[in-house]
């Protein structure tokens, strides 16, 4: 049966009291979580099967969709699910996984997870130091990185050391 206007006014009002006490922005964050990303994820996951590579960028994707929102916990799975895929389909010091370990970085360390964040920022480092070419301004992102993450007193002297590293290949590639 259809309803009269009154009943919909009625529910409304109902409706606007039972919302009204909810924290709206984590409404929100859960409705896109729940009836956006997830159905992003479970596309990317259905729709690029034999492109891992492509799959790596959307959860990428995803994974700062997630960070945008707050929520940590999601943005880590999708990084990781990213950086494991880069893992298998790139050879082992490739750019793109110590890109994907640098952005890992981040989603750990608004969780407060700083030695999880330590030890990416050590593998990237490795894997851009082992290349055996220039890797650019990737390797100062790197090592700004690892200087955040060291957050114990008796690592502040590697932590200054690594940004004045940082610094001074920032400044050769983009001068002063």
């Amino acid at each position: 049966r259809r309803r009269t206007p009154d009943e919909v006014h009625s529910e409304l009002l109902r409706f606007d009291h039972v919302v009204s006490h909810l924290p709206l922005t984590d409404v929100a964050r859960h409705v896109l979580d729940e009836f956006l990303l997830s159905n992003a994820i479970a596309a990317a996951e259905a729709n690029f099967q034999g492109q891992p590579l492509v799959r790596a960028e959307i959860h990428d994707s995803l994974a700062d969709s997630y960070r945008s929102l707050g929520l940590s916990g999601q943005a880590e799975a999708q990084r990781r699910i990213a950086l494991a895929l880069r893992r298998q389909a790139l050879p082992e010091a490739d750019k793109a996984i110590a890109q994907t370990l640098n952005a890992l970085v981040w989603v750990l360390v608004d969780q407060g997870k700083f030695l999880e964040a330590e030890s990416a920022c050590r593998e990237a480092l490795a894997m851009q130091r082992k290349e055996g070419r220039d890797p650019g301004v990737g390797l100062a992102t790197t090592l700004q990185n690892l200087a955040i993450t060291l957050r114990r007193p008796e690592q502040f002297t590697e932590a200054e050391r690594l940004m004045r590293e940082a610094l001074a290949l920032r400044r050769r590639y983009y001068g002063n």
